[in-house]
């Protein structure tokens, strides 16, 4: 009876335990990131949206979004091309952002946007939500930036966003 007792007490033990360091974990993380629930407290309207936009530009960027450029766009004059190249099976939705609304480009076929001036975003998502490989090639004497899209498996290589900064350097994300 006693050895019973004494694991009772043992296990009661360890599971206090258990549940002290999940809290404690909790409580950490809470008070770790005050940021995050001061922009979620914010007010709706166009002062408490800007300012909470304000903040979120000023907070340290997630590692994928620190990449380095892939490129430099060919400047033709102020304007340049993006020439989209679907590989893949699949139709893939794109969009250049502010100036178009969704389109779709279907397997095996390819578009040129042309007229675009940085910055400038487009965007991209296969109609099958796979994941999609982006490269990148400069055609400096056409003024054309190449985006080929191919189908990966690898979460790491998944891009969806292309964006051509106000100096016409060229990130994938």
């Amino acid at each position: 009876m006693f050895n019973n007792m004494f694991n009772l007490n043992s296990r009661l033990e360890r599971n206090l335990s258990i549940f002290a360091a999940i809290l404690g974990g909790l409580l950490f993380t809470m008070s770790a990131s005050p940021r995050a629930a001061i922009a979620e407290t914010r007010a709706s309207d166009k002062d408490g949206e800007r300012a909470n936009a304000e903040m979120l530009a000023q907070r340290t960027p997630l590692p994928r979004s620190r990449n380095t450029p892939v490129a430099a766009v060919p400047d033709d004059n102020g304007e340049f091309s993006i020439r989209l190249v679907n590989t893949t099976a699949a139709p893939i939705k794109y969009q250049v952002v502010g100036d178009t609304e969704d389109r779709f480009l279907m397997g095996d076929r390819e578009i040129t946007l042309t007229g675009l001036e940085d910055p400038v975003t487009v965007t991209f998502q296969r109609q099958d939500d796979g994941l999609l490989q982006a490269e990148t090639k400069v055609f400096s004497q056409e003024g054309i930036l190449e985006i080929t899209f191919d189908e990966t498996t690898a979460l790491d290589m998944d891009r969806n966003a292309l964006r051509v900064d106000e100096s016409g350097w060229v990130y994938l994300n």
